[in-house]
């Protein structure tokens, strides 16, 4: 007489292979929310080449497996007078789980392209230190009769979240990514060094970059205060947009566009040169927020 023998799974290595399981389920909800988002986001990139964008909101039905249900959505913030825009993809499922990517773009006025194309340094105010400047072949507008960009960091400097701590953070890791960093407080980069990395840097306080530092990159520099360039500091390719006074010491040289309520001029040797790729516009990579 055959014998039936039975195999039973203990209750412990079930309830493990049903948490394995729940887990995998969730990998795969979550894979699919970051293609749903970058799909989006790159469908929204090309779109923005024929015509405006605005917001979206798109009901696309079910992850799998299962049926948790899953949408999509765009949100645009423009900030006019730096011709930012700032777009943000999403995807998220009815159990509040989301995935979001973000895209810059600086798209510069044409005001201020046609200005920066005529003088590679805009003052609004007053200029100390001019006979410096005029004995160094620096080209410069006033604010009668030349465009300035009136803006305030304040208005889009909650954009995006983090960046630097400190001024050791980017002499150490340059600027990496391509992305915007805003930085809140009071900020100081050392003295000495060559800072690799193309980015926006927006300081909503006074900007410190002390003596003999290189930026062989493009940046863009937007400043809600003062902004100090020690002795020796070179950008290769720079724009800077301050809304404080621009103190610039011996030595001292930027290549692109500089635009200042202020300026100070505090040696025998600055150089200010034009390079009109600089309002060029500007986009950032594809950037989760931190």
């Amino acid at each position: 007489m055959a014998c039936l023998i039975l195999s039973v799974v203990p209750l412990s290595l079930a309830l493990m292979l049903r948490d394995e399981g729940r887990a995998w389920q969730e990998v795969l909800y979550r894979e699919q929310l970051e293609v749903i988002a970058n799909s989006l986001m790159l469908r929204e990139l090309a779109r923005e080449k024929t015509e405006p964008l605005t917001d979206l909101r798109l009901p696309l039905g079910s992850l799998y497996p299962g049926s948790r249900k899953v949408g999509a959505y765009t949100r645009v913030q423009r900030y006019p007078p730096l011709g930012l825009r700032l777009l943000h993809a999403s995807a998220a499922d009815a159990d509040g789980n989301a995935y979001t990517v973000h895209h810059l773009l600086m798209r510069v006025p044409e005001l201020i392209c046609r200005q920066a194309s005529q003088a590679p340094l805009t003052v609004r105010g007053s200029v100390s230190g001019a006979e410096t400047l005029a004995k160094n072949g620096v080209l410069y507008a006033s604010s009668c009769g030349a465009s300035f960009p009136e803006f305030k960091v304040d208005s889009f400097r909650n954009w995006v979240e983090g960046g630097f701590t400190s001024g050791n953070d980017m002499a150490k890791d340059g600027i990496p990514m391509r992305r915007m960093y805003v930085i809140r407080d009071r900020f100081t980069l050392k003295r000495n060094g060559i800072v690799t990395g193309t980015g926006i840097l927006v300081f909503q306080r006074t900007g410190i970059f002390q003596d003999h530092i290189e930026f062989p990159d493009q940046v863009v520099i937007i400043a809600g205060e003062d902004l100090v360039l020690g002795e020796e500091v070179h950008f290769a390719k720079a724009l800077i947009l301050c809304e404080g006074t621009v103190y610039i010491r011996n030595g001292a040289s930027v290549n692109g566009a500089v635009f200042a309520n202020r300026v100070v001029v505090q040696g025998d040797t600055v150089k200010i040169t034009k390079d009109t790729d600089v309002v060029r516009p500007f986009s950032t990579i594809l950037f989760r927020r931190c």
